[in-house]
């Protein structure tokens, strides 16, 4: 773990699967709901989507807290 190179990698690997535990987990992503590959693609895309704009909403909902507990302050 004294290796920087080695803990950027696995800072890399451990932010893209929390990225895909929460689809999986929340967003129905372990089993497909269409049965061509096109259409378990598409459902995935965006799942993906959905995920990354929660989590947008989530960051700036907590930016936005930051910035009023400072301004208070």
């Amino acid at each position: 773990m004294g290796n920087v190179e080695y803990r950027k990698e696995c800072g890399t690997r451990a932010g893209a699967e929390s990225l895909v535990n929460e689809i999986a987990n929340s967003h129905d992503g372990r089993q497909a709901r269409h049965r061509n590959e096109k259409g378990a693609r598409l459902q995935l895309f965006f799942a993906g989507i959905s995920c990354n704009v929660k989590r947008f909403i989530r960051f700036t909902q907590q930016k936005s807290e930051k910035n009023m507990v400072n301004a208070m302050v």
